[in-house]
């Protein structure tokens, strides 16, 4: 080996150590608000860093991938749709608008820095979503008011954990998700010990996010849990080539019981109940229009929100008003339910088709159409792993079918992260897939 080769192997191996760390700072402190010493961007940022000192080929496997291609034709429109935005609301400011247009493709192109490490190293990927999990579950303990445990059992008090409750709920599901998955797994090699190590593990895991999801009363997430976690189960045991054993099966069915006891107990109190009373009172009110009772809830609010967005939107359908004019424009309306001004549309969708018109909904919508169309191609793979490929596609719904209530894409750093990780994740399979060279016929069929 010559001395140039030498110092390349070098400089790989620095940045393989460097983006590591950077990989396990960013999941351990993705969900979390620990001071900056402890923050999730710094490990992005050392990602990014070893990505440069990794040379050409990172960027070139990238530049040829169409999320990133649309990542930075989005780049280029949303510059564009800034100064035109400027022009309709000269009072906010060309940085301004920059600035909250520059909020998703900081997303977007973070992911595509974790997505082509975790694609180098596919055995980093696990132990990533692990940190992210052990975060949340460190920085859930450390933020529960102990105090108010009452007031938290008789519903009277929502848990946000310094969070929105939809933002709290909606990675409660993902991780519910994720472990609900993981007791499908089958463990050969492991050792008794080690198995009941795992699985009481994962046992206290469940319980403690179904009952953070309980706690933050978030119907969206709920809802979002309901539907994708059967769907990823039943994909997940049809991927399998392989029947468990008995004993895993009762092994599976003991850690789905204990997982389901809090839940069972919770819904049994008065006012969670009541609040699952409420949502199908409040259907029936959406079913028949009665005003009188809408007015009374949020819900109210929202199909305000709705209407107003609607019509925003019809007046500027191709290219938005800028997403830094949306909040000004919900306060100039007068809407509000109390106390509470809406900082936004509270419907991700909605907000992005007022703020970037249908163009940049478009392209956000490819970009993430991209990702999900190569998980589908995947899911059936050995090689890619189909517990991680239904784990992503099913958390991954949890995240579009909660922002159809919220707007929890990326409106603050702590909402940004989590997603980052998951899309990076996804593109990092994406990248796998490409590479094996299979195509979406043949992906399809592969495994039966």
């Amino acid at each position: 080996m010559n001395r140039a080769t030498a110092a390349a192997a070098a400089r790989a191996h620095r940045a393989t150590q460097l983006a590591a760390i950077g990989l396990a700072i960013c999941a351990l402190f993705a969900a979390t608000q620990f001071p900056k010493p402890f923050s999730a961007s710094y490990g992005a940022d050392l990602m990014l860093f070893a990505l440069l000192l990794a040379g050409r080929a990172p960027w070139r496997e990238l530049a040829a991938h169409p999320f990133a291609r649309l990542l930075l034709l989005f780049a280029v429109y949303g510059i564009a749709q800034a100064a035109l935005a400027t022009q309709r609301a000269p009072d906010i400011g060309f940085a301004l608008q920059l600035s909250a247009v520059a909020a998703p493709v900081k997303l977007g192109a973070f992911a595509c820095v974790i997505g082509w490490w975790l694609a180098e190293h596919p055995r980093w990927t696990w132990p990533a979503l692990a940190l992210l999990l052990a975060g949340m579950a460190v920085w859930t303990l450390s933020e529960t008011p102990w105090n108010d445990l009452d007031a938290l059992a008789d519903g009277s008090l929502r848990l946000r954990l310094g969070y929105a409750e939809n933002l709290v709920g909606m990675l409660a599901a993902i991780a519910v998700l994720g472990l609900a998955l993981q007791t499908q797994r089958r463990r050969r090699s492991a050792s008794a010990i080690a198995r009941v190590g795992v699985t009481t593990t994962l046992a206290l895991g469940l319980a403690l996010f179904a009952t953070v999801l309980l706690f933050a009363q978030s119907r969206g997430a709920w809802l979002a849990l309901a539907l994708a976690l059967p769907l990823a189960s039943i994909g997940l045991q049809r991927a399998s080539a392989e029947s468990a054993r008995d004993g895993d099966r009762r092994l599976h069915a003991a850690v789905g019981l204990l997982a389901l006891l809090p839940v069972v107990w919770f819904l049994s109190r008065p006012l969670i109940s009541a609040r699952l009373h409420g949502g199908w009172t409040l259907a029936q009110a959406l079913l028949h229009d009665d005003r009188a009772v809408l007015e009374t809830s949020s819900v109210g609010l929202r199909l305000d929100l709705y209407a107003l967005g609607i019509k925003a939107w019809l007046q500027a359908p191709l290219f938005g008003w800028g997403l830094r004019s949306v909040a000004p424009l919900i306060a100039a309306s007068g809407l509000h339910w109390g106390g509470y001004v809406p900082p936004h549309l509270h419907n991700a969708y909605l907000q992005i088709a007022v703020g970037l018109g249908a163009i940049g909904l478009v392209l956000l919508a490819a970009m993430s159409g991209v990702l999900l169309r190569d998980l589908w191609r995947a899911r059936r793979l050995p090689q890619l792993d189909p517990r991680l490929c239904w784990t992503l596609l099913g958390s991954l719904a949890i995240v579009l079918i909660v922002n159809a209530f919220d707007f929890l894409l990326w409106s603050n750093g702590y909402m940004r992260t989590p997603l980052m990780i998951l899309l990076g994740a996804a593109l990092g399979v994406s990248l796998r897939l490409r590479r094996l060279g299979v195509s979406g016929a043949a992906a399809t069929t592969t495994g039966g």
